[in-house]
């Protein structure tokens, strides 16, 4: 950026989250009953509780991603301004996901997104290659049911002999 001009705030990369999370098909709407993107609060009465027993003074997250079907919290997301170091918003988000019983956490600086599984501060990933965006309800699902290592291909090469049977049969 040119010296002249300030640096873009934590608001500029909330409004970039608003935008993924609209992109990926999050209701983010919290005026429409079927919102699952709640900023700043949680859904629920009841986990106002949760939190509050751990931050008495009512620190919330700043991006509670809930469950369609159950309205089960199921991720968390910190926002901290570009440029920042990223380790206090894990841990920051970590402490949330604690209260709530979520299993899946993300930090993001407007450039970067980590992504964790909570217990044992654990990396995401699909694939066998690590998780640096946010996810659609259905792929944090998956996440959640299968742990923090997810696989989406139908079949796997194990060794070198497995693909040189299978060029083998390819070219007879």
């Amino acid at each position: 950026m040119n010296d002249k001009y300030t640096s873009p705030l934590e608001s500029a990369t909330r409004k970039e989250i608003d935008k993924i999370l609209e992109n990926l098909g999050w209701n983010i709407n919290e005026f429409n009953k079927n919102c699952n993107v709640f900023t700043e609060r949680v859904k629920n009465k009841s986990e106002i509780k949760k939190i509050k027993n751990i931050f008495p003074n009512g620190k919330f997250p700043d991006y509670v991603l809930y469950n369609s079907n159950n309205n089960e919290p199921i991720g968390i997301i910190e926002a901290k301004r570009i440029g920042t170091k990223l380790d206090n918003a894990l841990i920051q988000a970590k402490e949330y996901a604690l209260c709530l019983g979520v299993k899946i956490i993300f930090a993001v600086d407007g450039g970067i997104v980590e992504a964790r599984w909570v217990e044992g501060n654990r990396y995401l990933k699909k694939d066998g290659q690590l998780i640096n965006e946010i996810l659609t309800e259905k792929t944090l699902l998956k996440f959640i049911n299968e742990g923090n290592e997810i696989h989406t291909s139908k079949k796997t090469t194990k060794t070198r002999e497995d693909l040189i049977s299978i060029f083998k049969k390819t070219n007879d």
